[in-house]
């Protein structure tokens, strides 16, 4: 009986986590996109801001075309570094799902008062893989 009941909490636990990020999603400014409606807003949307957060070296490798860097060492200076005007369409992206920087610099972003706010949670592996252009 002993065993039951730990595999029923051990789900419960489950399901709970999994539930845990869309909760917080809840009362968010940030919307997350894909790689096909990152390619339309580029060709789309003057002003667009696209942040790349991966490292100064990643970056200048390669990126999405018109993507500033900055670099989670560099999130203190986030608020220099973004537009002045609050509803800017900015969008953040980095190494891909399991990359926290650019969910936290959206995240940031968010608390400094901008309001059009995007995460491209797939990053550029995915936006390689799709076989869109790249800068170098």
């Amino acid at each position: 009986m002993q065993k039951t009941a730990k595999s029923v909490f051990l789900a419960i636990a489950i399901v709970l986590v999994a539930l845990l990020p869309a909760a917080c999603d809840l009362d968010s400014n940030i919307t997350k996109i894909n790689a096909e409606e990152l390619k339309r807003l580029i060709a789309e949307v003057p002003g667009l801001v696209i942040i790349d957060n991966r490292s100064g070296f990643e970056f200048s490798y390669s990126r999405i075309p018109k993507a500033v860097n900055i670099p989670q060492e560099r999130f203190s200076s986030l608020a220099t570094l973004l537009p002045q005007a609050k509803d800017t369409p900015i969008v953040f992206y980095c190494r891909g799902y399991n990359c926290d920087p650019s969910a936290q610099a959206a995240v940031a972003a968010e608390k400094l008062g901008y309001t059009n706010i995007m995460l491209f949670s797939a990053g550029f592996p995915e936006w390689v893989r799709k076989g869109y252009e790249v800068e170098k």
